[in-house]
């Protein structure tokens, strides 16, 4: 029987005996074997989420062959339309309005981390005996947010962070800059980046300086939910200087904008040689601007 990985999307055989597509979101339930899975309505379905057994859980496609699952008719859409940037759009407009509840009320987002982050940790173990936390946000926006790592360190990094913003004052609103979101979208669409430099070559403040005056950061990360990406980066996970969190909460800022951009499902190896996979991700791209003025 195929085995699933955590985000692997599935098909999954509900109570009333009908096969739904969903997404898996945890490993080894009841009797060690089963799933996890997001509610009947979909993989976003993620405030009804059940757990199911092994034989419940098909390979999607070999369920559509089946004729278990019906397709979907694709909705129209103009074909000059990107269909990753019309959900990137909404997005950027609401982790504006997210990184700004982290400037104007850190106390309120150190109580949201405490809420949606602190209550969700799960412990992943392997076969091999090894052990990483795992960190499912319900979903917020259109994905789910898991991410792997060091349970102590992580769990350290969240404390730290809810630490800072318990003592951290108000700062003023940061408003939208159109420039400074294009600057951002070239390197959240750049295949071939590296870091903070463009496949191009450029720079943050290259680009930046593309579309108008006053640039002073960036902030380069993912997540699949608007506030996995604010919270990501504020919390800083192995980043001993917290770096992404001062650009936040730099107040000499006053303008900010936001790229977003989604890529698909991804395998790599990490250091100790273990597969690690990440579902379909959104890549969000932070530029902050002084006085910024566009062009």
């Amino acid at each position: 029987m195929k085995q699933f990985d955590m985000g692997d999307i599935v098909a999954v055989k509900g109570t009333d005996g009908n096969w739904t597509e969903r997404r898996v979101m945890g490993t080894g339930y009841g009797d060690g074997t089963g799933y996890k899975v997001t509610g009947a309505q979909g993989p976003t379905d993620y405030g009804n989420a059940e757990e199911v057994s092994a034989g419940q859980v098909m390979e999607l496609e070999e369920a559509k062959a089946q004729g278990l699952i019906q397709e979907k008719a694709p909705e129209p859409q103009s074909v000059t339309v990107d269909p990753s940037d019309v959900d990137a759009k909404s997005l950027e407009q609401e982790i504006l309005q997210e990184t700004n509840l982290a400037r104007t009320n850190p106390q309120q987002f150190a109580a949201k981390i405490k809420d949606l982050i602190k209550s969700n940790y799960q412990i992943k173990t392997y076969s091999d005996g090894r052990q990483q936390l795992y960190l499912t946000l319900p979903g917020e926006s259109t994905q789910g947010f898991n991410i792997p790592s060091e349970s102590a360190q992580y769990q350290n990094d969240v404390e730290e962070a809810i630490t800072f913003l318990e003592n951290q004052t108000s700062l003023s609103a940061l408003a939208h800059s159109a420039g400074l979101s294009k600057s951002a979208m070239d390197l959240a669409k750049d295949p071939n980046n590296s870091e903070h430099t463009g496949g191009d070559g450029s720079s943050a403040h290259q680009r930046m300086a593309r579309y108008g005056t006053g640039g002073r950061g960036e902030n380069l990360g993912g997540g699949n939910t608007v506030f996995a990406v604010v919270a990501g980066f504020i919390i800083d996970h192995n980043v001993p200087d917290r770096g992404h969190r001062e650009i936040i909460f730099d107040s000499a800022i006053t303008h900010l904008g936001v790229g977003c951009h989604y890529f698909p499902k991804k395998e790599w190896l990490d250091d100790e040689g273990y597969t690690n996979t990440i579902s379909a991700f959104m890549r969000a791209v932070m530029n902050t601007g002084e006085n910024w003025v566009d062009k």
